[in-house]
């Protein structure tokens, strides 16, 4: 799995900070890791957001990447889950700037 994104773990860790993981879970909406997601994807998202361990990291939004665009073929209909998916989206990039 590793390569396959542009994320940049050092530039990540390096401007990591409690902002970043209040404004990414705030787009989200997760609740704590005890409760169960609106959507079984979203499991994936969360936990990316709280990996801190950078040799985990870079896997975890992959993987929380993947099940997005898995959903995504699926063709949701209902807009509660687009919009939740785009949110999720825009979460990973806060902490894995593509480009």
């Amino acid at each position: 799995m590793r390569g396959s994104t542009t994320c940049d773990l050092r530039h990540i860790l390096a401007g990591w900070s409690r902002e970043n993981f209040s404004s990414a879970m705030e787009i989200i909406r997760v609740e704590p890791r005890d409760s169960k997601p609106k959507y079984p994807w979203q499991r994936a998202v969360f936990d990316a957001l709280v990996e801190y361990d950078p040799d985990h990291l870079q896997d975890m939004i992959i993987v929380a990447d993947s099940a997005i665009v898995r959903r995504l073929l699926q063709k949701p209909t209902e807009l509660d889950e687009l919009v939740a998916l785009r949110d999720a989206f825009s979460a990973l990039r806060i902490v894995c700037p593509v480009g």
